[in-house]
């Protein structure tokens, strides 16, 4: 059997290519981090200055690790952390730095880039500190490992596209971090013999490689066909959560006043039905939340009850009748509309709303209505008699004689809150919304039409309507990423740009939302009523300004199918349409210049997607990713070259003939030779030039006294068999052919 004479269970390897495993763990954390810095927007980071000195620290880390005592490693980490210590207390500078970073992370709105190199040196450290105290301090792998896998999925909420080169070493941290787990099985007895650790080896290898082939194929995949990812990952995400709506009864909030940051996936659940005397000409707003205040893109329910505290400390002045202004306020508009004289009578139609139990305790209310009294009613039905816009028409000179009274109550109580609505409903958020307001005031306007105007070409002409719009930064107001980085978005998004621009305008404003039911949705009864099964599909925000004569008013702002225009009391359409088609806006603050990057992506392929994007590796992010990608093949050569010169010092004679016979037989040379032969002095001294016959002879001895002799071989014999060894690889390797030189120098032999 060949290699009978050598058959011996090799020792475990010693721990260099372990420790090579934990220099490539350190650099793959503390690079992957750098790069994500780099690609965070708003920050200067010099890749130069920061890659050599982020390294140094890993690197000291790692020399130190290999050697036998553990007091100088321990010194040189203590050391380090002192060091970064004094810096961030004794270094105003880098306080700053570190200040710019967070600030940038956070959607601070800077526009020009920040100095943050030394930051990012530090934070680096931090990383190489923080990887070698749980790996080689604490033996913990899993912080590390779920640390950065969301770091990962946390940076599309933030805004940061992190690029090919950072998801790659992530990727490798990820990698390593699975072999070292399976070396350090190995050394703590998972691995019992030399045959299963070579299998666990292998399959080891095998699930490093199928990762990367997965890795690989999902960034190209991503970045050559985006759109078509990106609408599988949205399909898929909305099937699920549509059956996990329907199973459960959830459906989509019609809006609690937060914003959504993501995509909109209606269930189709039944929400209510709805009932009513005559066939609707207009569509059915259903208010059940009304926005006051707006900040960070959550609005806060409106108000009202500051308002009617203001009206009677600054107007009215009624004292003891003051609880009478929410009820007169509530019925203003369906009173003084009923009560007012004309030529046609008009009467009111008949409502009525049974909701879902998921609804409990949510009351929808129709515009211009007044809640209907009825001995059925519950909390989950009621009833409203309202009007349609177009039947509305207060006339507060011509109005029934029996409500004089009551119309001059009523005409006090809409002064006084016009007065308080015209201060407390054109309120803006404290961070002033810059970019917003900065469009705005390049664009000056004047009346209810002429501002009408100008939000629907800023909506209409920049933004388009989807459900799925991807993701929203964390870090960024909603409403100035949906207009002016993401530019799509569903209704939620188009109705609060609507309201904060009136407001801008100096037109009271709020946001509202419920449920928006289109006169197609209802369907005549046999009893003559007309009723429409309310889904939540039906769910809609929309603003709503206040109209004297006519209240809180609803206005369509999000584009409907059929390019509709919305309407409104006293809209001037011809004006609208003139305004909308002729006049020239400065919308460009809107417009998204293209850049560098951004045309290295069209010529490649690459789709960007709202939130985040995955490019393809085009030449100039090749360019970035190649010192990194040399770096490492560089480190990982070294650390094999080191790890097998180190195990060839401490092999025994018999592991070293094996491995001499192993290179022969690659080169063609002594086919079918286990060295127990008599001629096998002779067959070696003839293949391999320069060696004699005494020498392979005192060879074949010295391994013969190994494995069979009483006494051990001693270490001035086990050297000359390294040393023959050695002088016979070199020799053999000059005489191969080139393209087989580097397989046997660095893959069969290592010399």
């Amino acid at each position: 059997m060949k290699n009978r004479i050598l058959a011996e269970e090799k020792r475990p390897r010693d721990t260099a290519a372990s420790s090579g495993f934990d220099l490539l763990f350190i650099l793959s954390a503390v690079y992957g981090l750098l790069l994500l810095l780099h690609a965070v927007e708003g920050l200067q980071i010099s890749l130069p200055a920061a890659v050599p000195a982020a390294a140094a620290p890993g690197l000291l880390l790692w020399i130190f690790s290999r050697r036998q005592g553990k007091g100088l490693l321990w010194g040189c980490f203590g050391l380090m952390l002192l060091a970064g210590a004094a810096a961030l207390a004794g270094s105003p500078a880098l306080r700053e730095e570190l200040w710019a970073v967070l600030s940038a992370l956070a959607g601070s709105g800077e526009t020009e880039k920040q100095a943050a190199t030394g930051a990012a040196v530090f934070l680096t450290l931090a990383a190489a500190l923080l990887v070698f105290l749980m790996e080689m301090g604490l033996r913990t792998h899993w912080p590390l490992y779920f640390g950065t896998t969301f770091l990962l999925l946390a940076v599309p909420f933030l805004g940061v596209d992190p690029g090919i080169g950072s998801v790659f070493l992530f990727f490798v941290f990820q990698t390593a971090f699975w072999m070292r787990s399976g070396m350090a099985g190995a050394k703590r007895g998972w691995i019992t013999s030399d045959r299963s650790g070579r299998r666990a080896a292998r399959l080891k290898a095998f699930s490093a490689v199928m990762l990367a082939v997965v890795f690989a194929a999902a960034s190209l995949t991503a970045g050559g066909n985006a759109e078509l990812f990106f609408d599988a990952v949205y399909s898929a995400e909305g099937y699920l959560q549509r059956v996990g709506k329907q199973l459960s009864g959830a459906a989509a909030d019609p809006g609690n006043g937060t914003v959504s940051r993501g995509n909109l996936y209606p269930a189709g659940t039944e929400q209510m039905e709805v009932w009513t005397d005559q066939a609707p000409t207009e569509t059915l707003y259903l208010r059940g939340f009304s926005g006051g205040d707006y900040s960070g893109g959550v609005w806060q329910p409106a108000d009202d009850e500051g308002v009617y505290a203001l009206m009677e400390e600054n107007s009215l002045h009624w004292e003891q009748w003051s609880s009478w202004i929410p009820g007169l306020l509530n019925s203003l508009y369906f009173v003084m509309n009923a009560s007012t004289m004309r030529a046609e009578p008009t009467s009111p139609r008949e409502l009525w709303i049974r909701q879902q139990d998921n609804l409990a305790g949510q009351r929808y209310t129709p515009y211009f209505s007044m809640w209907h009294y009825n001995d059925g009613q519950t909390p989950n039905e009621y009833a409203y008699q309202y009007y349609e816009l177009n039947q509305m028409a207060v006339n507060w000179e011509n109005t029934s004689r029996s409500y004089e009274l009551t119309t001059e109550w009523y005409h006090e109580t809409q002064t006084a809150y016009m007065r308080e609505a015209a201060s407390v409903y054109t309120r803006l958020p404290e961070d002033g919304l810059p970019r917003l307001a900065a469009l705005c005031a390049e664009n000056p306007a004047e009346g209810m039409d002429e501002v009408t105007a100008f939000i629907l070409s800023v909506l209409h002409g920049s933004a388009a309507y989807t459900q799925t719009p991807g993701l929203f930064p964390m870090n960024e107001d909603p409403v100035e990423y949906f207009l002016f980085e993401g530019q799509q978005g569903y209704c939620q998004h188009f109705a609060s740009a609507a309201v904060l621009m009136y407001r801008m305008y100096g037109i009271p404003a709020r946001y509202a939302a419920g449920y928006a039911i289109s006169p197609s949705d209802f369907v005549r009864q046999e009893d003559g009523y007309y009723m429409a099964v309310v889904t939540d599909e039906a769910a809609h925000a929309w603003p709503e300004v206040f109209l004297e004569d006519y209240g809180w008013v609803p206005i369509e702002v999000t584009p409907s199918g059929d390019s509709s225009l919305p309407a409104y009391p006293g809209m001037d359409t011809s004006l609208l349409e003139e305004l909308l088609s002729g006049r020239n806006w400065d919308l460009e603050l809107l417009e998204q210049p293209e850049t560098a990057e951004d045309a290295a992506r069209t010529e490649s392929g690459a789709v960007r997607n709202p939130g985040f994007s995955v490019s393809l590796p085009d030449g100039s992010v090749l360019a970035q990713a190649a010192p990194f990608l040399l770096l490492f093949a560089a480190a990982g050569f070294l650390i094999r070259r080191m790890s097998a010169l180190r195990e060839m010092e401490r092999m025994n004679v018999r592991e070293t003939f094996a491995k001499l016979l192993e290179a022969l037989d690659f080169a063609g040379l002594l086919a079918g030779c286990d060295g127990s032969e008599e001629d096998f002095p002779h067959r070696l001294s003839r293949a391999v030039p320069g060696v004699t016959e005494a020498e392979a002879a005192e060879l074949a001895a010295i391994v013969r006294q190994e494995a069979f002799g009483r006494e051990p071989v001693g270490e001035e014999q086990a050297e000359r068999v390294r040393a023959l060894y050695r002088r016979i690889v070199r020799t053999v390797c000059r005489g191969l052919p080139a393209w087989k030189r580097p397989v046997f120098r660095y893959g069969k032999t290592f010399f």
